[in-house]
């Protein structure tokens, strides 16, 4: 799997001092993220993101759609080389951070999430992993 593709995760995803992650986990640092907009808080990353689409691109320029489900899951396709997709669990922790799991890897990556205006950006290890726009349910059928 391609490893920027994987780190997409969302879009709506987020990075902070550490969120508790079990051995796993992949551990995130940095207090300050070069993202325009607001960070997101907990409940304003479950509001703006759960049960809905986030349609972006990563910074290797793939764009992909990313579905982050009520019950915990999300997946994940890539709609550019090749249509491979992912899926996996998330969680969103109380320091606000967005960790997705991802089925394939095994791993857990814990991102920050900054909103400009429709423009979001998940931050990962203090780079912005993703940008991309929101929309209400699954309209990419994921």
């Amino acid at each position: 799997m391609h490893v920027p593709f994987t780190r997409c995760v969302v879009m709506v995803a987020f990075l902070a001092s550490a969120c508790q992650m079990s051995a796993g986990d992949r551990a995130v640092s940095g207090a300050t993220a070069p993202a325009p907009g607001t960070r997101l808080t907990a409940d304003q990353i479950r509001t703006d993101l759960v049960g809905k689409t986030a349609t972006g691109r990563t910074s290797s320029g793939g764009d992909y759609a990313f579905y982050v489900a009520p019950d915990g899951t999300f997946r994940l396709r890539e709609l550019t080389g090749g249509g491979r997709s992912s899926d996996g669990t998330y969680r969103i922790t109380s320091d606000d951070q967005f960790c997705a799991t991802y089925t394939s890897l095994g791993r857990t990556f814990c991102y920050l999430i900054y909103k400009d205006g429709k423009t979001y950006r998940s931050v990962l290890d203090g780079q912005v992993a993703t940008t991309y726009t929101v929309t209400p349910g699954n309209p990419q059928n994921l």
